[in-house]
């Protein structure tokens, strides 16, 4: 069993649905990069891997 995980945090500025599209953006950034990833995504969308 593998596991990617995008993740994002609620920032000032930066509403829920955008929160949720930052997330979904890294996920889709951990899916690319391979197996058992966490990618955080800041408000910029500058990934970051974990």
């Amino acid at each position: 069993m593998t596991v990617s995980i995008g993740i994002s945090r609620i920032a000032e500025g930066i509403n829920v649905p955008e929160t949720f599209r930052l997330a979904d953006s890294g996920l889709y950034d951990a899916k690319r990069q391979g197996k058992n990833r966490c990618v955080l995504v800041d408000q910029s969308e500058s990934a970051l891997v974990t």
